[in-house]
């Protein structure tokens, strides 16, 4: 319930994710047809998604919303299990909200592989609680899937491998981590297997391994004078804070788990706060990792925070019982409210949302049906708006079609992607408004499509929205 009022608000990534799935359905395979960094369990998920609601913009939001209500019932499961049920009401109760933060309310790859990594930490303490070899090696195979969904789930799968090392019993101490690293192979092979049963190992390695290792330098920051600069290390040590405002109330009240752990340690889950202090690691590393620092790359903290807060305001503070309610909202008008304040643009006050106007994409979508455009079509949208694609259940003919990659710098299999794209000639052209460029697009980009458009196209009409607009060029005789 907290995600739906925000469904209209939409970007081309979890379009994209759709479209990928749309395109295997056909039986055109991910990084064959589709080029993208992301692991295949990711593109699989909207797979299953599209097949039980038909696809669609209901197919997308649906996806996210029953992620979220997962992770926040694994959040509540964990947490109840090892450190109480108060402290599990607040961090399930919160898990949705936060969802929202840090751009994640159109941007949702971390929401669908957080409950394997939850799943993963609560079996990882069931297994050191009560020795169970069978808890470590679904720990192994949920941070395997996790992995499968985005590569920086590694962090989380080492900062759990150290947790298993320093909390299991000595006597099954190496037999666990050899169970552990077999069983989070197991879902990677599966993989492995298929694409190599159908010709598609290198391209899939390719993409997901060398393209993700290039993509990491490929970032840029803009200067004062407005110019593009690589975005250095350095960065992310002045960039790190900003990234984490939002979760600046749960930041505190962890802070204040540290501060009192002497004095209410010995009645505190320890083996729970050693996991999430590895967790905070983890995060941090992956923060790190990313060199563009967005807010999106913090969302990392967001599971062990909110339950770190919920220790904290569940056992830490010493309320009396009359003025512990009183407390405990205090608590929450303060969790709630920070995101609320410092996301206030990306879900109420900033006109553009997302990159998909939505009254913009119905109305184009209904005038290229109207122009006899079906489902299964190729189009090509090449600098924005993806949901075109889906609204009218059309595709792209090229490999490369994420507006990122086909007009910015992006490391990409071929160097040229926007002329590959434009080599096939779909039929229709869609162009969304060119002054609302990306800050990443190239000039030689921008002069590419420019002049494709007035060699081969005719344009067939301008269809406007709320805050975008779309061309439609129809390809010349």
């Amino acid at each position: 319930m907290v995600r739906l009022p925000f469904a209209h608000i939409i970007d081309d990534d979890e379009a994209f994710f759709s479209l990928v799935a749309s395109r295997w359905q056909m039986g055109e395979l991910p990084y064959v047809a589709s080029f993208d960094v992301k692991p295949p369990l990711l593109f699989l998920f909207y797979v299953l998604a599209n097949l039980l609601t038909g696809g669609g913009l209901v197919a997308i939001k649906g996806l996210e919303i029953v992620c979220v209500a997962w992770g926040a019932w694994a959040l509540f499961r964990m947490v109840s299990a090892h450190a109480g049920r108060g402290a599990a009401i607040w961090a399930a109760g919160l898990y949705p909200v936060y969802s929202l933060s840090l751009v994640g309310v159109y941007s949702p790859n971390l929401f669908i592989e957080l409950p394997f990594v939850i799943m993963a930490y609560d079996s990882a303490l069931r297994a050191c609680k009560s020795g169970s070899m069978r808890q470590v090696a679904l720990c192994g195979g949920l941070m395997g899937c996790a992995g499968l969904i985005k590569q920086t789930a590694a962090f989380e799968a080492v900062a759990v491998m150290i947790f298993l090392a320093v909390s299991l019993p000595k006597v099954s101490r190496l037999k666990g981590l050899g169970m552990f690293m077999v069983a989070s192979v197991v879902p990677l092979l599966i993989f492995l297997l298929y694409f190599w049963s159908h010709g598609a190992l290198k391209p899939a390695f390719d993409d997901i391994v060398v393209s993700a290792v290039r993509r990491l330098g490929g970032d840029v920051a803009q200067t004062s004078d407005g110019k593009l600069r690589p975005i250095s290390i350095m960065d992310g040590f002045t960039r790190f804070l900003a990234c984490l405002k939002a979760l600046y109330a749960l930041v505190w009240l962890a802070l204040l788990v540290a501060l009192r752990y002497r004095r209410l340690g010995a009645g505190w889950p320890r083996p729970l706060l050693l996991l999430c202090a590895l967790w905070l690691g983890a995060a941090g590393l992956i923060l790190f990792s990313m060199h563009a620092m967005g807010e999106v790359y913090a969302q990392s903290f967001i599971a062990p925070l909110l339950i770190l807060s919920g220790i904290m305001v569940s056992q830490g503070f010493a309320f009396t019982d009359r003025n512990r309610i009183w407390g405990v909202i205090a608590c929450v008008i303060a969790a709630v409210g920070v995101p609320a304040f410092v996301d206030r643009g990306s879900l109420w006050l900033d006109p553009v949302k997302g990159r998909n106007d939505p009254v913009a994409v119905s109305a184009v979508a209904a005038e290229l049906k109207a122009l006899g455009v079906g489902p299964g079509d190729r189009i090509f949208v090449p600098n924005r708006g993806l949901m075109v694609y889906v609204a009218t259940r059309t595709v792209p003919a090229a490999v490369v079609y994420h507006p990122l990659q086909v007009m910015c710098a992006f490391p990409t299999p071929d160097p040229q992607p926007l002329t590959e794209a434009l080599a096939h000639r779909t039929r229709f052209l869609v162009v969304a408004n060119t002054g609302l460029n990306m800050l990443c697009e190239t000039p030689a980009r921008r002069a590419e499509l420019a002049q494709a458009i007035a060699r081969d196209y005719d344009r067939v009409k301008v269809v406007t929205g709320k805050w975008d607009s779309f061309t439609i060029y129809r390809r010349k005789p």
